[in-house]
């Protein structure tokens, strides 16, 4: 009788640990879905990180060149800024002169010539008189 009873003390001690067992293996195999959904949801955060961070490397690359072709193109533009200021300079110093040289030819528009100096020049009258003769 003590076997038929530690017999069922042992049957019902195993019922309880696999009972026990089965709880556990499907907190393991819960705890395991729950680890394979979070990898693949990781795995699926890490691609899509990869591909935003290649779509800005490739934007960043396309406004780095952009910024290179409108830096040149200010650059050229500044240099025919500059090419022009000079020109404008140019006919600045062009027109004073002139304007110089109309103010001048107002002082000699009635000045004598240079033969009327020569003939009204005693010196050279005689040295011209003396060639005469």
């Amino acid at each position: 009788m003590e076997d038929e009873r530690a017999y069922e003390l042992f049957m019902s001690q195993m019922g309880l640990l696999k009972e026990a067992n089965v709880h556990l293996r499907k907190q393991v195999d819960g705890l395991l879905r729950e680890q394979t959904a979070s990898r693949k949801l990781q795995e699926e955060h890490d691609r899509q990180s990869m591909e935003t961070i290649k779509e800005l490397t490739n934007k960043v690359s396309e406004l780095n060149l952009s910024m290179q072709m409108l830096q040149s193109t200010v650059d050229h533009q500044n240099q025919i800024i500059q090419a022009k200021e000079e020109y404008v300079q140019a006919l600045l110093q062009k027109i004073a002169n002139l304007e110089n040289e109309v103010k001048d030819g107002r002082k000699h528009r009635f000045a004598r010539t240079s033969e009327q100096q020569r003939l009204l020049n005693p010196n050279i009258r005689t040295t011209i008189v003396s060639n005469i003769l």
